[in-house]
Parts: C-alpha cells; sequence; structure tokens
C-alpha cells in the first residue's frame, strides 16, 4: 500500500498556527510561501559549528511533486490542520474518482492524479478518509487493512533446467 495511513490523521483539526522547523516531522502538513506541502523525510544537522539546518523532503499537495528544503534552526512555517471527511468509494468515470460521504450522502468527486499510487488498491464501497484543506481536496488516507480475493493465478514449475508456466484456462 502507498505510505497514507489512517493511524497517522485520527485526529485532524481545523485551523492554523505557525511552527518552528524542528517541530516538522513526517506526515506534518503546512504551507511555505503560499504552497502547501507534507513533509515525507525529515533530517536535523548539526555541524560543528554554527547553526544547525532541518532538511526535509516534502510533496507539494496540489502539483504532487517532490523537492528538498532546507531550513535553518529557529525558522517559523505555518502549521495546517486539513478536515477529514469519511467515504466510501463508488466508481471511477475515467477523469474523476466518484465517492459518497457516509454522513450526508453526498457524492464528492476527485481527480484521479490525486490518487496515483492508490489506485490499484481501491475497490467499490472501500472505506476511506478525505481530506480537504479551505474545501480543496488535498489527500487522503487509506484504511490500514483491506481484504482482496484472488481472481487469476499463475503456476509455476521449476525443472532442472528449465521454467514452465501452466496458465488455467
Amino acid at each position: 500500500f502507498p505510505s497514507h495511513d489512517m493511524r497517522a490523521n485520527d485526529q485532524l483539526l481545523i485551523g492554523n498556527h505557525m511552527i518552528d522547523v524542528n517541530q516538522l516531522r513526517k506526515g506534518t502538513t503546512f504551507t511555505d510561501n503560499g504552497e502547501l506541502y507534507k513533509v515525507l523525510d525529515y533530517r536535523h544537522q548539526k555541524p560543528g559549528r554554527g547553526k544547525a539546518t532541518i532538511r526535509v523532503s516534502v510533496r507539494n499537495l496540489r502539483s504532487g511533486s517532490i523537492t528538498e528544503m532546507t531550513y535553518n534552526s529557529g525558522e517559523r512555517v505555518e502549521d495546517v490542520k486539513m478536515e477529514s471527511r469519511d467515504v466510501e468509494y463508488l466508481y471511477d468515470d475515467g477523469e474523476f474518482l466518484i465517492f459518497m460521504d457516509t454522513t450526508t450522502f453526498e457524492q464528492p468527486q476527485a481527480n484521479r492524479e490525486v490518487f496515483a499510487d492508490a489506485l490499484p488498491y481501491l475497490k467499490e464501497n472501500l472505506p476511506l478518509k478525505l481530506l480537504e484543506f479551505e474545501g480543496e481536496l488535498i489527500d487522503y488516507t487509506l484504511p490500514i487493512n483491506v481484504d482482496y480475493t484472488t481472481t487469476h493465478k499463475t503456476t509455476v514449475m521449476l525443472n532442472s533446467t528449465q521454467l514452465f508456466m501452466i496458465f488455467p484456462f
């Protein structure tokens, strides 16, 4: 599964405030220069002399691009808390993914690009959380466990010198 995990975002609140870059951790969402980022990796580097630097690998939640950012210890960024919405996946219309809000029964849609990593794991009626920032769908969290049924198998038999593959007809 992609690294989206429901456990990481169970307690999502609305509201923003400034935080020290030393508080950035994997999964933290923040804004910098008007862009919305999610921390993928965090490294604190302290040279022998001088200020410590904080290097973070981040994903731009609007464009999907991944970049490295470097901050000096003590700098501040705006922490972002997103709204969480429980939904069920309904279907893919080719351009958008259609969901149903389990509380209001509204049917929000999301651009397929937001779910690029998770497309192979989505199945009808799969419960998940959509994460919104200022009314814009930004991210999602998948359930920790999902049950699937095997519908096709390939039997592989090894001989001393050859590899045979048998396909069921």
